[in-house]
C-alpha cells in the first residue's frame, strides 16, 4: 500500500485500517472527484430539502474517508435543516465549506503526487476480455473491492484501442453507475 500522509482534517491511518489494500485510495479519490459539486449546491442553498439531502450525503462521505470533524459539522448542520434552524446553517455553513474546501485541497496535493507515469506503462492492444468479463461479474455481485483489483489490473496498460472504455469504466465505478457498467461490458463480453 502507498504510504499515507498527514492530511489535515481526516484520520489517514483509520482509513488504512478500514478498508483493503489501496481501496482507501480510491475511496479518496471518489470523494474528492464529487464532493466539489456537492459543496456547490451548499453555497446556492436553492430550497431547505435539497441543503438537507446534499449536507447528509457530504456527512456520509466524510465518515466514510475518516474525516471525522468535517462529518461532525455536516451532521450539526443537517439537524440545523431538519429543524429550520437557518440561523445557524447562515452562521456555520461557510465554516463548513471551507473546512471540506480545505480538505479537498490536500487531497489534490496527495493524489496527484502518487498518480503513476505514463511511461511506466506497457502498450496493447486493447483491454482483456477476460478482466472485463471478471469485472461484469463483480458488478453483478456489486463486489466493489474487486471491482477496483480488476480495475487497476486494466489500467496497469495502455491500450491501441479500448483505452477510453477503461477510463469509462473507472469513471462509472466512481460514480456507482453498475447498470450502466454492466450494459456495456454485456454487450463486449458476448462477442
Amino acid at each position: 500500500m502507498i504510504e499515507m500522509p498527514a492530511i489535515e482534517g481526516i484520520n489517514t491511518q483509520a482509513g488504512k485500517a478500514r478498508y483493503p489494500e489501496d481501496t482507501y485510495i480510491d475511496v479518496l479519490r471518489a470523494y474528492r472527484k464529487h464532493i466539489p459539486a456537492l459543496l456547490d449546491t451548499l453555497r446556492r442553498r436553492e430550497t431547505i430539502e435539497e441543503y438537507t439531502t446534499t449536507v447528509h450525503g457530504i456527512k456520509g462521505a466524510s465518515f466514510g474517508i475518516c474525516a471525522d470533524d468535517a462529518a461532525k459539522q455536516a451532521a450539526a448542520l443537517e439537524a440545523a435543516a431538519r429543524s429550520g434552524d437557518i440561523l445557524f446553517i447562515d452562521t456555520n455553513n461557510g465554516l463548513f465549506i471551507e473546512t471540506v474546501s480545505a480538505i479537498l485541497r490536500q487531497l489534490d496535493d496527495f493524489l496527484d503526487a502518487i498518480k503513476k507515469p505514463e511511461i511506466d506503462k506497457q502498450t496493447v492492444s486493447e483491454p482483456d476480455p477476460a478482466l472485463l468479463k471478471e469485472l461484469a461479474e463483480a458488478c453483478k455481485h456489486y463486489k466493489v473491492d474487486e471491482m477496483c483489483e480488476v480495475l487497476d489490473k486494466l489500467e496497469a496498460y495502455l491500450y491501441e484501442s479500448g483505452g477510453e472504455l477503461v477510463e469509462w469504466l473507472r469513471e462509472q465505478t466512481d460514480n456507482l453507475e453498475y447498470q450502466a457498467i454492466l450494459e456495456r461490458l454485456e454487450s463486449i463480453v458476448s462477442q
